[in-house]
């Protein structure tokens, strides 16, 4: 799947972008606040690319005319409940927390909750990771004191739902569509699988007044 909202392109990975999204995974501002913090194998690396090919997890190259700068995702996405755990990390430590990255993630954010009816969101974060969570609280994530199962102490679990995100962002997208528009382009391939495709047919139209679609 390809997106393409509020002047930001957000592509979906291909085997060709193996060796930059590594070389990204593995520089120290990034792998050091993943769960798992280890340097990745370049071989372990192309296993999990073919793995998240499954319509369950959608991981983009995002950026603008400069050309990429940052991987969100959607992942472990759940299309009977309607829920999926949210991420972003980028190529550059000076692009954290800045409003580029916030754009793009809520022009990804927008297009799961808004056209693909995710209906709760999560979001991990490790506690000494102060950027990331004052960067998550913002977007209207809150903290889930009671998370169901065990967890490491050093993470700390956010949820969000429909309401709560586009009442906390309506500000940020009020000034984003006064720019850019409500423009959204989004192109298929055949590995986005039938349930996301359902998902966007059958979506509820409720926020539809954010969007004016493109699709293919």
């Amino acid at each position: 799947m390809n997106i393409r909202r509020f002047g930001i392109s957000l592509k979906g990975i291909q085997p060709e972008d193996a060796a930059l999204i590594l070389s990204w995974r593995n520089a120290d501002h990034v792998r050091m606040q993943m769960e798992e913090s280890g340097l990745i194998k370049p071989e372990d690396h192309l296993h999990w690319m073919e793995k998240i090919r499954d319509g369950k997890n959608f991981y983009f190259l995002s950026g603008s005319g400069a050309g990429p700068w940052a991987v969100t995702n959607v992942k472990n996405i759940d299309w009977t409940n309607s829920t999926g755990e949210g991420g972003i990390f980028t190529g550059e430590s000076s692009r954290l927390g800045s409003p580029e990255s916030a754009i793009a993630v809520l022009a990804m954010m927008d297009v799961f909750i808004g056209l693909f009816g995710l209906k709760r969101m999560i979001a991990k974060v490790k506690r000494s990771n102060t950027t990331a969570i004052e960067f998550n609280k913002a977007l209207g994530y809150e903290v889930m004191p009671d998370f169901p199962t065990p967890v490491s102490m050093d993470l700390a679990h956010f949820e969000i739902t429909p309401e709560k995100y586009f009442r906390q962002t309506s500000g940020f997208r009020t000034m984003l569509l006064k720019r850019y528009g409500r423009k959204t382009v989004l192109t298929w391939e055949s590995s986005d699988g039938e349930f996301a495709a359902a998902a966007f047919r059958n979506r509820d139209k409720k926020y539809e007044e954010f969007f004016q679609l493109d699709s293919a």
